[in-house]
């Protein structure tokens, strides 16, 4: 409560206003941009993850594009990203 009282004063102080209806205060987690967020920090959203999990195997260019971009969207999250996409990068230059 001490902090969300202090992000208070610095919005009036700043004249800033907040939308009540859009906010969630005092829960444990929330879902935001794609991420959860709680005490632990910043994480991956189970249902994004699936998405990827579940996503066909692409078989046009198009379908590699789209599939590096959610995969892309989660890269903090997986270890020496760069290595594991060099092949399927290799398929959008040639």
């Amino acid at each position: 409560m001490q902090h969300l009282e202090q992000i208070f004063k610095r919005f009036v102080e700043y004249g800033i206003t907040i939308n009540e209806s859009k906010c969630e205060f005092g829960k444990p987690q929330v879902d935001f941009l794609g991420h959860t967020i709680n005490s632990e920090g910043i994480l991956h959203m189970i249902t994004k993850v699936k998405e990827i999990q579940e996503f066909p195997k692409p078989e046009t260019v198009s379908q590699l594009r789209n599939f590096l971009r959610m995969i892309t969207f989660y890269h903090r999250f997986i270890l020496k990203i760069a290595e594991i996409l060099a092949p399927l990068n290799a398929y959008l230059v040639g």
